[in-house]
């Protein structure tokens, strides 16, 4: 499985790493970039693999700067992946199909109680239509 992100002729690529899981996140990213990732620069003329680069700044925003001097600042995010998230794993996928059929009885179980109240409700409507109108019914 391939997940290709499209950059739009970005040359730069900035993430948010939230400090208190940077010491598990970089690495992981930084081997996923390293041994997954491959760099394709296409324009109308070329299409090639191209080495990227990466670096590493420490703190909570991201200043760039053009060549003549204007300047870019990205604040960091709020969002942070919490303890929930579990990497891709057999285990994930046997938890979450035992979640999955959890939910389908669940649901199965709460759909008999719906049919079991639709029946109900009809049943107390004609008993409430035959007792507004007795002679309808006789």
């Amino acid at each position: 499985m391939y997940a290709l992100i499209e950059t739009n002729d970005a040359t730069h690529i900035a993430i948010h790493i939230p400090a208190e899981r940077a010491n598990e996140s970089l690495p992981a990213i930084a081997r996923m970039l390293e041994n997954n990732a491959t760099f394709i620069h296409q324009s109308w003329r070329e299409l090639k693999i191209v080495q990227a680069g990466m670096t590493i700044n420490l703190g909570n925003s991201f200043d760039i700067k053009d060549n003549e001097g204007e300047s870019l600042l990205i604040n960091s995010g709020d969002d942070v992946i919490g303890d929930e998230f579990l990497p891709e794993s057999p285990e994930v996928y046997r938890s979450n199909k035992a979640y999955r059929e959890k939910k389908e009885s669940e649901i199965a179980t709460q759909k008999r109680e719906i049919d079991s109240l639709k029946l109900q409700v009809e049943k107390l409507q004609a008993s409430l239509s035959a007792a507004l109108n007795p002679e309808a019914f006789e």
